[in-house]
């Protein structure tokens, strides 16, 4: 990416960057609470790294906010983490040679700026990396930074400059183009990297993968393990390590994954004579257990308030147009994202969000945090379905009113509903979250329902999602007054209406059905939307 600066505007970029890697420094090397479950301390790992060690890990870390940083700022600080992961002790024992060159450390920092650094990453991006990168193990940091490199239904391509290290294993199947179908082929199979991501992650010759069932997760393995072993200092038991590590972010799986990918491990080590001793496997799918779930804690929350946030920025990550267009995106497009997040969050199964290994985490943290994910999710299904709800009403009357709709947020403030200013709560939501122990991971969580729908409705996102999500959000909360804060009546309509649009933005339907959505509505609602969509 190009960019034009006058010289003061270089200056201030290049104080920026100096501020910023500090700012990393200090953050990366913060040393947590460091126990197993048994309150024994890892003897595998080495007391001059900061880390946690296996066991119930402290899963909510403070974070960079997310849009602070462009590709320029962003690549000295993936820099300075790949810099301290490398220098180590427990790394630099097991490396080839001393060190890792540091112009290899400045291109592998290079090319994950141009991944997280896109347009299209809405939450998959700079913060969410260095928000799991914080009190993670030294080489975990490493398989952190690549685990989300490849991401082909939100990047809509392969990774920048990615294309020698997948062309000869990866071949898109033409016939599922749009579906980012791709075939495993062999011809560069022959790569001991290769060779030890395609063992780990249990994937054949000839093998479809999509973006649903860990295409992105094997792309990007296999990115760093052949980007890795460039460079003769780091060894094939690092790479499998980091490939394990990416391995377990697939998520929504039953734990049988866990002994399976142990397996795989075992298997490697022996084939490709790592050295690895069985204790140092059993901790690394640990290690890999414990990502696994930080990769997904947004769904473990005390706070639905936080779970809403992830949410939202994935809302906005997988329909480009509501960022691309903002205001002015047709308003069937963000009816669509809704119903397929509602859609999502109404099958999702969430005994299967987080996963175990054996003692880790401990069966009564892993309760808690299926207990949290479950109550998040039923509070973010309503949610996500009073505003698709308002979206198709709007989206009626545009049919009936053979009229575009024009979103007012102003107008929506004045004449609909009061609403108390509350917009600072995830901002208090998120201090509180720090002042717990890194999120009070082992903490009572508190029920969605008890911090109440009214409250989650009363938060405007207009900073970040513009007008269109504000205005949402307060005839949401008139439609939930509207049934007097009945839930199940609430639930009952967002079913009941479900049922009459196509997910599809442009599948659209008939005048007769529009009326027909318009008539099972609450009138007062409908004339509400009505004028703030200025129908």
């Amino acid at each position: 990416m190009t960019t034009t600066t006058t010289l003061g505007e270089e200056e201030r970029q290049q104080q920026q960057q100096q501020q910023d890697t500090t700012t990393v420094s200090t953050m990366t090397t913060t040393t947590t609470r460091s126990t197993r479950s048994t309150g024994e301390a890892s003897s595998s790992k080495s007391a001059g790294d900061a880390h946690c060690c296996p066991g119930d890990y402290p899963i909510f870390y403070p974070m960079a906010n997310r849009g602070d940083y462009t590709y320029a700022s962003a690549k000295p600080l993936f820099l300075n983490v790949l810099s301290e992961a490398f220098d180590a002790p427990s790394v630099k024992k097991r490396l080839k040679k001393a060190s890792v060159p540091k112009q290899a450390l400045a291109r592998w920092a290079d090319f994950m700026a141009s991944c997280y650094m896109q347009d299209s990453r809405k939450f998959h991006s700079f913060g969410h990396i260095m928000k799991l990168c914080q009190d993670s193990e030294p080489l975990v940091k490493v398989a952190v930074l690549f685990h989300d490199v490849a991401y082909f239904q939100v990047d809509n391509n392969p990774p920048p400059n990615s294309s020698r290290f997948l062309e000869d294993v990866l071949t898109l199947d033409e016939a599922e183009k749009r579906e980012h179908i791709y075939r495993v082929v062999g011809s560069g199979c022959n790569h001991p990297g290769v060779l030890t991501c395609l063992k780990i992650f249990s994937i054949k010759l000839g093998q479809k993968l999509d973006p649903t069932i860990g295409l992105n997760e094997f792309a990007s393995a296999l990115i760093a393990s052949r980007l890795l072993m460039e460079e003769e200092a780091v060894t094939l038991d690092m790479v499998a390590e980091i490939c394990a590590v990416i391995e377990g972010t697939i998520p929504f799986r039953t734990n049988q994954w866990t002994e399976r990918l142990h397996s795989n491990l075992l298997e490697a080590n022996e084939e490709f004579k790592m050295g690895r001793t069985e204790e140092e496997l059993e901790d690394t799918i640990r290690s890999v257990v414990n990502l696994a779930n930080r990769d997904v804690g947004d769904f473990g929350e005390k706070d639905a308030l936080l779970f809403l946030d992830g949410t939202w920025d994935l809302l906005v990550e997988n329909n480009p147009r509501i960022w691309r267009e903002g205001e002015r995106c047709p308003v069937q497009v963000y009816r669509s994202g809704l119903q397929k997040t509602h859609g999502f969050l109404s099958t999702v199964q969430t005994k299967l969000i987080f996963s175990k290994f054996r003692d880790t985490p401990s069966q009564a943290h892993f309760d808690l945090l299926s207990s949290s994910a479950a109550k998040n999710v039923e509070v973010s299904r309503i949610y996500s379905g009073m505003k698709f709800v308002l979206c198709l009403i709007a989206e009626a009357l545009e049919i009936v009113h053979k009229k575009a709709s024009q979103v007012d947020p102003e107008n929506c403030k004045k004449e609909v509903v009061s609403v108390g200013d509350t917009s600072d709560d995830l901002e208090r939501a998120k201090k509180k979250r720090k002042v717990e122990d890194g999120g009070g991971a082992e903490g009572l969580a508190r029920s969605p329902r008890s911090l109440g729908l009214s409250r989650l409705l009363s938060f405007h996102r207009t900073i970040k999602h513009g007008g269109m999500d504000e205005v949402l959000t307060i005839l949401a909360k008139h439609l939930m007054e509207s049934f007097g804060g009945n839930v199940e009546k609430i639930e009952w309509l967002i079913s009941n209406l479900k049922e009459e649009a196509n997910p599809q933005p442009y599948k659209g339907f008939t005048r007769e059905r529009a009326l027909a959505i318009l008539n099972r509505c609450p009138q007062n609602v409908v004339e509400n939307v009505k004028r703030v969509f200025s129908l």
